[in-house]
């Protein structure tokens, strides 16, 4: 069996021991190496992983805080250099909690505790599908500030360079970022790219007038040639 993990550290050097210990793991496969928390909401929404490696003290939000925001979470191994969180992280359930500097034998008893649980109780491991019903919200960071947005609450989002620009229901909201990233984190029903500087929320549609969108307010949004199609067959 594969064991998808995902690594979340703002040091460098850490990051890297981590990567290096679970290569030397059979069946452990990291899906990705973040610097904060907030880099990989996109892929604990659209990826089953199974293992979390995170460290706490993160200037962005601390790992404490970003599980707390979790709705569903994979099995958490806690990295840190300070004892003084274990109780609250056992508190939130994780799986382990090991304290840097990290050795490989200490590692590999807290991967295999994680698998243990995950064999043992297999449904309770992170799965895309239940996540997707779940998550009726998107995590947004704009202005050092952290922002829950409903989806409901998202009319249309533009890019502007590498941020893009979230024109929500409680003002427009910067984020970095390009629009892949966006169109990935987003439910692809509800959501539609309707040109390389826009995505749109359907539930925000008046109607289509030639190559351009009405929305409820009255604004309207080009479409371009190449995305006209597929949006079309699958607005409805």
């Amino acid at each position: 069996m594969v064991y998808k993990c995902i690594i979340v550290d703002d040091e460098e050097p850490a990051r890297i021991l981590l990567n290096d210990y679970s290569e030397k793991i059979d069946g452990l496969e990291v899906i990705g190496v973040y610097k904060s928390p907030l880099d990989c909401l996109a892929v604990l929404e659209k990826e089953e992983i199974d293992i979390l490696f995170l460290d706490i003290n993160m200037p962005d939000i601390s790992g404490i805080d970003f599980l707390k925001s979790l709705s569903q979470k994979p099995k958490v191994i806690l990295t840190t250099a300070y004892r003084e969180y274990a109780v609250e992280g056992f508190e939130l359930e994780v799986t382990d909690y090991i304290l840097k500097p990290i050795e490989f034998h200490r590692f590999l008893k807290a991967v295999n505790k994680a698998k243990k649980e995950i064999d043992k109780h297999p449904s309770t491991s992170f799965k895309k599908e239940s996540a997707h019903k779940s998550t009726k919200s998107v995590q947004l960071k704009s202005n050092k500030k952290l922002f829950n947005v409903n989806y409901n609450d998202i009319t249309y989002i533009q890019s502007h360079n590498e941020y893009v620009m979230y024109h929500t229901s409680i003002g427009n909201l910067i984020v970095y970022g390009t629009m892949k990233s966006v169109k990935d984190s987003l439910p692809e029903n509800f959501f539609f790219r309707i040109h390389r500087s826009f995505i749109v929320n359907a539930a925000a549609i008046k109607y289509v007038e030639g190559n351009q969108i009405v929305l409820l307010n009255n604004q309207k949004l080009p479409i371009g040639e190449s995305y006209k199609v597929g949006f079309l067959s699958k607005w409805k």
